[in-house]
């Protein structure tokens, strides 16, 4: 009986993961390089597709034991002209929105990456 008490106190703890924020700091492993692409925006002045790197910021839950979490993938909403000129609020990984976003899923016990890719267009493209 002591058995399934101490089985059913673990799994109510545990009930709550991935619902409610259950962890109190995040660690974030920043700028890990996850491909590299070809970027078109530096095209017009080097006359070939040049290499980008992508890079993506990993938010995990401090103190969690988990070996095993799901993982949540973050885009940021991107962007086609300069965030001064776009007047959105996202557009990089690093935005606030974005950041917040990838803290509170840590905080809830999953992996968050905040995932870069290739922005931008060909502005000498018919």
């Amino acid at each position: 009986m002591l058995l399934f008490v101490a089985l059913g106190l673990s799994f109510q703890a545990n009930a709550q993961r991935y619902l409610t924020e259950v962890f109190d700091e995040v660690s974030v492993d920043a700028d890990v390089t996850y491909c590299i692409n070809a970027t078109i925006l530096q095209i017009a002045t080097a006359v070939e597709l040049v290499p980008e790197e992508l890079k993506m910021d990993i938010y995990t839950p401090v103190g969690d034991t988990e070996t095993e979490r799901p993982l949540a993938l973050v885009f940021h909403t991107g962007n086609f002209l300069p965030p001064v000129t776009n007047g959105q609020i996202s557009g990089l990984r690093t935005d606030s929105s974005v950041v917040e976003i990838c803290t509170r899923l840590a905080k809830y016990g999953y992996t968050a990456a905040s995932v870069s890719y290739r922005l931008g267009w060909n502005p000498l493209a018919a």
